[in-house]
């Protein structure tokens, strides 16, 4: 069954029109995306490798800076600037659907020139996002502990042994969760159909919050399953990423093909 009030393309000939999925519609996705990784390993490990990097470079930079205590936060919400990195997978995957060779070079390079094309503002929408985020982190942490950054071994005893530091914890993460399930509402979908089709940024976010309005149950779950995974990740220093940004950025494109399509009209 489809969605009858779908978002009209430039065409007046045709539509997109969000369909129903289930959760076996996201494991399959996830069969499928496992299926792509390892046809093109090198792309996969390549964008993982980068985002694993700017993990690093990130920590760094909040530990260089005193601010620890945005570590944490800003692991979580680095997350969600994925979408935007994980646009090289979507170009490999759609490679790999119309049976055409993956090479490193020109799937990078087509991906790089679809995205100055067409993404147009929606990564300042993200990043902005993104920002804010830290934002939030940064406040809600010198309202509960002051403005003091202490050491790591420090930060997770008042956090976890303290009344102080347990509600700090359940209000950031509510406050994160809220942030996460808006901003991957506007994303998770319009990354892969902007570099799938030539629309326009508003089109795509609207049938992105669409999508996730009308299967709120396998996407949302599906974005707390990217969560957590991507969570668990930072982990391992950030290496797991190798493996898990390149599973997930294939996922992504192939819930997408599931659940968006075009229609003809009349």
């Amino acid at each position: 069954m489809t969605a009858e009030d779908a978002a009209a393309l430039d065409d007046p000939t045709r539509r997109l029109v969000v369909s129903d999925i289930t959760v076996a519609t996201v494991r399959e996705a996830l069969t499928k995306g496992f299926r792509d990784f390892r046809a093109a390993p090198l792309i996969g490990a390549s964008v993982g490798l980068f985002f694993a990097a700017g993990g690093w470079i990130i920590f760094y930079m909040v530990e260089f800076a005193g601010l620890i205590f945005l570590a944490y936060p800003t692991a979580a919400g680095f997350a969600l600037i994925g979408p935007f990195t994980a646009t090289v997978l979507y170009e490999a995957s759609l490679r790999l659907a119309a049976g055409q060779p993956v090479r490193f070079g020109a799937t990078f390079a087509d991906a790089l020139k679809k995205g100055r094309e067409r993404l147009g503002w929606l990564p300042m929408i993200t990043l902005f996002g993104f920002i804010i985020w830290l934002d939030v982190a940064a406040a809600l942490y010198a309202i509960f502990f002051g403005v003091k950054s202490p050491e790591i071994p420090q930060l997770f005893i008042d956090i976890l042994t303290t009344p102080t530091g347990l509600l700090f914890l359940v209000v950031g993460n509510a406050i994160g969760a809220f942030f996460a399930v808006m901003l991957f509402s506007i994303s998770v979908m319009s990354y892969p159909l902007l570099m799938d089709r030539g629309i326009d940024p508003v089109t795509a976010i609207m049938t992105s919050v669409k999508a996730v309005k009308t299967n709120p149950v396998p996407l949302i779950g599906y974005g707390f399953f990217v969560a957590v995974t991507l969570a668990a990740s930072t982990l391992t220093g950030f290496l797991a990423l190798l493996v898990v940004m390149p599973l997930l950025g294939h996922t992504t494109w192939h819930l997408y093909k599931a659940t968006v399509h075009v229609e003809e009209i009349g």
